[in-house]
């Protein structure tokens, strides 16, 4: 295993953070410092994240599509609320024409059309917009099917930058405890700084296989 620079007593040692080790300035600073560097990647980081913040952008504009979407689909569904409620008064309005007229005429043997039938201005317009929702709401299934497909994507090159810099961290805890091993100097435990919270998961729980 490699080590860092001697293993004499050291009396600073470079160590990197997670900002750090996530900074695509990291090859510069090991450079600098003269550390062997914690990966054998010729990724370049400026590519990488250039990468994800590009692949951040198309999600952004295809959540902002799929939310229009969901917006032009409610307003759908209130048109065609509308045009039935108008139905359902004008409905209305023509039996209390017919209640209204004398004891005996002709005009109150005439019932109002039942449910679901219509006149032909109305029927028109229900059907209208009967299909101007269901057209809505396709549209709204394929931007979500697609922002979940291009969100997936997103992830697995995200967990895939995520295990490059674990592991360029575990090298690091690895070689500094060697180098400290060597130089035999004294270790404290590990001291919890966040005590007053209680993690919801370890992280030596293990996670569900859904890969």
């Amino acid at each position: 295993m490699a080590e860092f620079e001697s293993t004499r007593p050291p009396n600073l040692i470079p160590v990197f953070s997670s900002h750090i080790l996530q900074s695509p300035f990291l090859s510069d600073i090991s450079d600098a410092l003269s550390i062997p560097s914690l990966t054998d990647s010729k990724v370049d980081r400026f590519d990488a994240d250039e990468y994800l913040l590009e692949r951040t952008i198309s999600r952004c504009r295809t959540q902002r599509l799929r939310i229009a979407a969901q917006e032009t689909k409610a307003i759908r569904s209130l048109q065609e609320l509308r045009v039935l409620r108008r139905a359902k008064q004008s409905k209305a309005s023509s039996s209390q024409n017919v209640s209204d007229q004398p004891q005996g005429s002709f005009m109150q043997t005439v019932q109002p059309p039942p449910l679901h039938l219509y006149d032909p201005q109305t029927a028109v317009h229900l059907a209208r917009a009967a299909l101007d929702v269901f057209t809505a709401e396709e549209r709204v299934q394929i931007l979500q099917i697609h922002e979940l497909s291009e969100d997936l994507s997103y992830r697995q090159d995200k967990l895939e930058a995520v295990t490059a810099r674990l592991q360029e961290a575990t090298e690091q805890y690895s070689r500094l405890l060697f180098t400290l091993h060597n130089c035999k100097i004294p270790l404290e435990p590990y001291q919890n700084l966040v005590e007053e919270f209680e993690e919801p998961l370890s992280l030596y729980t293990p996670l569900p296989d859904t890969m």
